[in-house]
């Protein structure tokens, strides 16, 4: 597999039992199906999900309010450094620029380093550390940033 197998497109309803799948195996504080189902519903949400093939292995979740920020992106362990992170990424800050969001925000543990490097790799820059921002397991927060407006912003 290689990053043009994969595609991105809007969620729809039926992908939140695979979203809450996805979650389950990937995050430390899952969606659930019924959180899911309730963030597809809102105007202001826009979920896209990730597939290789027709199969669904990843997702993403932001809120579009003036500013964009990024609630999560989850990718199967499975099918993890194939491409979808990124895909999905790219999706979203296209997504973000015709819809005139002035920046796109996300927050990332500390120690997650390969999401790191995406974020940093696709053109955001660090804003700040936010000591103790995430439990169990315990771990400081690190805000992204990407402004729209920058000319010198990555495409």
């Amino acid at each position: 597999m290689t990053q043009s197998d994969i595609t991105v497109r809007r969620a729809v309803p039926e992908d939140c039992p695979v979203f809450a799948e996805i979650e389950a195996v990937s995050a430390e504080q899952p969606w659930n199906e019924a959180q899911l189902t309730e963030e597809l519903s809102h105007d202001f949400a826009v979920l896209l999900a990730a597939l290789r093939g027709e199969e669904v292995i990843g997702m993403l979740d932001m809120h579009l309010t003036g500013e964009a920020y990024i609630n999560e992106i989850s990718v199967r362990p499975d099918s993890r450094r194939l491409g979808a992170g990124e895909a999905l990424l790219r999706e979203a800050v296209r997504i973000c620029a015709d819809r005139d969001q002035s920046r796109i925000i996300l927050d990332v543990r500390s120690r997650n380093s390969a999401a790191r490097s995406l974020y940093e790799k696709a053109g955001f820059r660090e804003l700040c550390t936010r000591r103790n921002m995430y439990a169990d397991p315990e771990d400081d927060g690190v805000t992204y940033e990407m402004d729209l407006a920058d000319p010198e912003r990555k495409p």
